[in-house]
């Protein structure tokens, strides 16, 4: 499979678009200098943000579709200053004649010919190939993954859609972990950098949340108001306060493979190379083939490997809490 289009299939697989897509409206092409520089023109609407140490800038066409991409990320950090630095990735969205383009240089252009699409759909392709950009361009590499710290390094959950890293994320929080992340595992120079993307929590792991907390709890409350809704969008501000999210590279130190439900939490150690068939389906880096693999298996050399199988989310959180802290250690 083509590099782009495997990060693309990665970034469907983890986070499902609210409508049917189809790969076949999805193109690859080129431009012209000439061309580039004509509809490069057209991207008015900046919305600028750094991940880590890489400023970031997306140029759209349309208003509307850079304030949705711009509500996803607002957790993120903003470029100090009036203008964006000379070193930030920029990456245009353009619509024009019923197609969008995508592009951070001509050669590496892609195209929507499906037709018009939403804004929110547009910023779900936004997302996907920045991501791509970022793998190409950047020594970065990254998975699909939730990322909570606790007392100077990172946890990493990962496993596949609707397995429960959101809401096992969120119990996190709640358990008193910081949250890096709930979408992707993003390693600068071998640290963990925050990817504070906007969260989608979905009716059944808000129940299991809600089961979860003391009678009356202004948390419990907040779900209680999204009843109805089979997702919602919210920021991790709103949800646990600035407090609870974010902070300085930090290295990772365990990784959590998410496997199945239980009565109860169980932890049990494993290998990285048991890790590595989940996690290579959404590892997204500049190497191809084997350089790839050896990438992977370099990240998670000091890095302990459990399977978890989850049980109610405060449960689980604690479990995950206490391999994190050493206390499962000690108590053993």
């Amino acid at each position: 499979m083509h590099p782009a289009k495997r990060v693309l299939t990665g970034m469907l697989a983890s986070n499902p678009a609210p409508r049917t897509l189809s790969f076949s409206s999805l193109e690859q092409t080129t431009l012209t200098p000439q061309r580039s520089a004509h509809l490069s023109s057209f991207g008015t609407e900046p919305v600028a943000f750094a991940i880590g140490s890489m400023p970031l800038e997306v140029r759209f066409s349309s208003t509307r579709s850079a304030a949705e991409f711009a509500a996803r990320y607002a957790d993120l950090p903003a470029h100090a200053g009036p203008s964006v630095p000379p070193s930030a990735l920029k990456l245009f969205v353009v619509e024009r004649l019923g197609h969008v383009l995508f592009w951070v240089d001509s050669q590496w252009v892609w195209r929507w010919a499906g037709g018009p699409i939403e804004s929110d759909l547009i910023g779900f392709f936004a997302d996907a190939v920045l991501h791509h950009e970022l793998a190409r361009l950047t020594p970065a590499v990254d998975f699909h993954a939730a990322v909570l710290a606790v007392n100077g390094a990172c946890a990493a959950l990962t496993g596949v859609t609707t397995a429960g890293k959101t809401t096992t994320a969120v119990a996190c929080v709640r358990a008193g972990l910081r949250l890096y992340s709930d979408e992707r595992c993003i390693l600068q120079e071998g640290r963990v950098v925050p990817f504070l993307r906007r969260l989608t929590l979905r009716a059944g792991g808000r129940a299991a949340l809600r089961a979860d907390e003391p009678v009356n709890s202004d948390f419990g409350a907040r779900l209680a108001s999204w009843e109805g809704h089979a997702e919602v969008a919210v920021l991790a501000s709103r949800l646990f306060g600035k407090d609870s999210q974010g902070g300085v590279p930090l290295p990772l130190r365990w990784l959590f493979l998410m496997d199945g439900f239980g009565e109860t939490p169980l932890v049990t150690p494993t290998s990285a190379l048991a890790a590595a068939p989940a996690i290579l389906r959404s590892f997204s880096s500049s190497e191809t083939g084997l350089e790839r693999v050896a990438l992977f298996l370099r990240q998670l050399r000091d890095v302990d490997v459990y399977r978890l199988r989850l049980g109610r989310p405060a449960a689980t959180a604690n479990a995950i809490k206490e391999i994190m802290t050493g206390a499962a250690a000690a108590r053993a």
